[in-house]
This record gives structure tokens, C-alpha cells and sequence, in this order.
């Protein structure tokens, strides 16, 4: 379809550039496909680092008032749809986009911005406005959701580079949801349904954390350490809140960890005894 449609017929007309970007939020999951595939497709035969200062004809859609703001919100807003709608296509279509959209924010910030006139376009970072976004995506629990956030943080890295895995700032909206995924797998693996083998969810995790790791030197141990922090100040909180909401539920649960424990040493117990070739102890009754 980019192929076949003339340029000529978009690169003047705003309201037509809007309507395709409109179709990101329509509700069959097709025309959604078809629209991210089709901006896609444009925005690949642009250069995000140097599209904002070019002055021809065939670029000037993209610095059309408001409509990079759109598009960025539309393709955030494609990766919360249901699990069946995002499937392995649509996933990397929306981490393309998203890693050009970067790239296009971190040399022209401006470009980005909405056109609203109550906002503050001076005090505004839309670098650190989609990571946030994206950080919120990645948070709750989503296989697919979280898979598509975490290959964007990593696509955003690679080719943004230095503009933001040296902003410590930023690397802690990305280090979030990847502790978060990294945790829950860690506490599955513990419970009473304990899986030895990961899931591709946290496999990927670990992976684009490593990648993080590489990139971002010092900063990332200063960023994970403020993730770290936050995130058991918060448990602490909602600790705190429910003790207080209600106190024989807390105890009951904390009972009940106590017995997985229990039994979790067991298990563990048992099995380095059946490595070690060890007879079970007999009891004296």
C-alpha cells in the first residue's frame, strides 16, 4: 500500500496524515495491522536523525503540527490491546515505529510536541514522556504487552545510544517493568507451582537487562539501585496498609509462606540428597 499510494497525495493534506494515523485506534484488529504497516513503511524511507531539518516536499508530512505527537500515542496506546489482536506482526511493526519515533525525539524534540495550547512546550521531554509511557505498558502482568515494551526498550537503546543510556533517569523507566517481570518469575519459581524452566517473558527480560547492563557502564548500577529501593519501599507500604486494613489476613498469609518455605526446604533438602546418592534418615519415633 506505501508502494502504491502516490506521496503527492499525502504530503500536503494534514487532516488526511491524521485520519492514518486515526486508524491505529480502530477497533479491528486489520485496519489497525494495515495502518502501522503502512507508517511504517513511510517513516523507513526517512532518516529519523536528520528528518526534522530537511526542507523537501516529501519529508514535510512528518512535521506536520501534533501528528509525530499522535502517532506516538497511537502506536503506545496499540500495545495495550487484547493478547489474541497482538500478535508476533504487530509487535514488531509497533517496536520499528517506536524505535524511529526515538530516535527522531532525542535530535528534534520539538517535532513531538502537542499542539494544545496549554502546553508547556519548553519544560517538556518526549524522550522521557514515551519511556514512561512504555514503562506503565511494561508494569502489569501481559505476555505479549510486556515481550513488545521490553524489545522497544531494547530496540531504544541500540539505536538512540549514548542520548539515553546516559541518563540515569531514563534507564530506571526502562530497568522497571524488567525488575518487576524478573521478580514475579523469581517468586513463581519459589511458590507451591514452582517451574524450573522460564518463560519467554523473563528469559527476554534478563536479556534486555544484560543488554542495559553493557550499554549503560556505571549508570545502570545507579539506576537499578533507585529501582531496587523504590521497589521495596513500596512493598513496605502495602505491607504496612494491609496489617493495618486487616490483621488476620495478614497473619494467615504469613502463616502460609511460612509452610512453602517450609516445605521449599524440604524439596531442596531431598533433592541434594538424591544427587548425593544419600539414604533418606529414619526416624525414631
Amino acid at each position: 500500500m506505501a508502494t502504491a499510494a502516490p506521496q503527492s497525495l499525502f504530503t500536503n493534506d494534514t487532516t488526511l496524515w491524521h485520519a492514518v494515523v486515526a486508524c491505529l485506534l480502530y477497533p479491528h484488529p486489520w485496519v489497525k495491522r494495515v495502518a502501522i504497516r503502512f507508517l511504517g513503511s513511510c517513516l523507513n524511507e526517512l532518516e529519523p536523525t536528520s528528518v526534522g531539518e530537511a526542507t523537501s516536499e516529501a519529508t514535510s508530512w512528518v512535521r506536520k503540527p501534533g501528528l509525530m505527537f499522535s502517532l506516538t500515542r497511537n502506536t503506545c496506546r496499540l500495545i495495550d490491546a487484547k493478547e489474541a489482536d497482538l500478535n508476533e506482526e504487530l509487535s514488531i511493526c509497533i517496536v520499528k515505529v517506536l524505535s524511529w519515533l526515538a530516535q527522531g525525539m532525542v535530535c528534534t524534540p520539538s517535532m513531538f510536541y502537542n499542539t494544545k495550547p496549554d502546553s508547556e512546550i519548553d519544560d517538556r521531554d518526549p524522550t522521557r514522556w514515551l519511556l514512561t509511557r512504555l514503562c506503565h505498558l511494561g508494569r502489569p502482568k501481559g505476555g505479549r504487552r510486556r515481550s513488545t515494551v521490553f524489545k522497544a526498550f531494547a530496540a531504544i537503546a541500540s539505536f538512540c545510544g549514548t542520548k539515553v543510556c546516559e541518563n540515569q533517569g531514563l534507564v530506571e523507566l526502562m530497568l522497571e517493568p524488567l525488575c518487576r517481570s524478573r521478580t514475579e518469575a523469581s517468586a513463581m519459581r519459589s511458590g507451591p507451582n514452582a517451574s524450573v524452566q522460564e518463560s519467554d517473558e523473563s528469559t527476554l527480560a534478563n536479556d534486555v537487562q544484560q543488554m542495559l547492563e553493557d550499554k549503560c557502564e556505571t549508570v545502570y548500577v545507579e539506576a537499578l539501585v533507585a529501582v531496587q529501593k523504590r521497589a521495596r519501599e513500596k512493598r513496605a507500604r502495602r505491607h504496612e496498609e494491609e496489617a493495618m486494613l486487616d490483621a488476620t489476613q495478614t497473619a494467615a498469609r504469613k502463616i502460609e509462606k511460612q509452610k512453602r518455605e517450609k516445605k521449599r526446604r524440604k524439596r531442596r533438602v531431598e533433592e541434594n540428597r538424591r544427587k548425593d546418592g544419600r539414604k533418606q534418615k529414619r526416624r525414631v519415633a
